[in-house]
C-alpha cells in the first residue's frame, strides 16, 4: 500500500515539475528587439500619459475661469 502511494507521489512530481519549469522559465525566453519594443511602448504610454495630464490640468483651469467670470458678470448685472 505505501509502495503504490509514494509511487504515485513520485509520478506527479516528476510530471509536474517539468511544466512548473517551463512556465517560469517561458517569460524569460524575449528577445533583445522584443525587450526595446516593450520599453519603448512603456515610454510612449508614459509620454501620452503626461500629455492627458497636462491637457486636462489647461481644461481645468478654463472652467475655472469661466465660472469666475460668470460669477463677476452675474455680481455686476452684465451679461
Amino acid at each position: 500500500m505505501l509502495d503504490i502511494i509514494s509511487m504515485i507521489i513520485i509520478l506527479f512530481f516528476l510530471m509536474g515539475l517539468p511544466m512548473i519549469l517551463i512556465i517560469i522559465g517561458g517569460s524569460k525566453s524575449k528577445s533583445e528587439q522584443e525587450r526595446t519594443y516593450e520599453l519603448e511602448e512603456e515610454a510612449q504610454y508614459w509620454r501620452d500619459y503626461e500629455k492627458e495630464q497636462i491637457r486636462k490640468k489647461k481644461i481645468r483651469k478654463i472652467k475655472i475661469r469661466r465660472f469666475f467670470k460668470w460669477v463677476k458678470n452675474f455680481i455686476h448685472g452684465n451679461k
